[in-house]
């Protein structure tokens, strides 16, 4: 990426879960703990390698699946949702750089908003557990509209609520899903190495490789 992006961009859209946030082990250990209380087999990362990127219920629904278990996953979503929001402080890290990065684009007053497969009140109470909710002006969760990531309608949404038009806006994700939500509406994407979701990225798409790397091209 060429440094002339720090002056190109007028707002920035971050994913959550493998961008900002590593969740997937908090996330996994939460369906787990929930799956055993209902006598049923653990599951591990790589079981839940591609719903990671949909969010934490559909990761329950391929949990479910893969036990072939009966179980509702509107029964059981809101007590892994709850087991997982308790222990988030333990099991959930901010990725290195990503506060330093977060305070630095504010400071240039960079709208900062969040895209997430995550439900809306779950992504908040992250954000806010991490002491970075003040950073972004708008959040869009999972379930804040009719549909979610891949489909552009909650990134085309933010923009909506920041004034921006596509080509002012940078989305920063992990995986083919934030890739495809991006382009679908108009907008640069970048991603980053650390996350959850290169192995499935099939088209060229720019990468970075840490927080560091993102503030050298966007931060004066």
């Amino acid at each position: 990426m060429m440094s002339t992006l720090r002056r190109r961009y007028r707002g920035i859209v971050f994913d959550l879960d493998g961008t900002l946030l590593d969740t997937r082990a908090g996330m996994i250990e939460a369906i787990n703990a929930v799956l055993r209380e209902h006598k049923l087999q653990p599951v591990d990362a790589q079981d839940l390698a591609h719903s990671v990127h949909f969010g934490l219920d559909a990761m329950l629904r391929q949990a479910l699946e893969l036990r072939g278990s009966g179980e509702s996953v509107e029964a059981l979503a809101r007590q892994v949702r709850q087991r997982y929001l308790r222990t988030a402080s333990e099991s959930v890290r901010l990725f290195d750089g990503a506060r330093e990065l977060l305070t630095a684009l504010s400071a240039e007053r960079v709208w900062l908003a969040i895209c997430s497969n995550q439900s809306q009140e779950s992504a908040m109470r992250l954000l806010a557990s991490f002491g970075i909710a003040g950073y972004f002006d708008a959040v869009a969760g999972g379930d804040t509209l009719e549909r979610r990531k891949p489909d552009p309608l909650p990134l085309q949404w933010l923009l909506d609520r920041g004034g921006l038009r596509p080509n002012e806006v940078l989305m920063i994700g992990d995986s083919d899903v934030d890739r495809r939500c991006a382009e679908a509406a108009g907008v640069d994407v970048v991603l980053m190495e650390h996350g959850y979701g290169l192995a499935e990225v099939t088209e060229p798409c720019a990468r970075w490789a840490n927080f560091r790397a993102v503030a050298g091209e966007l931060v004066r």
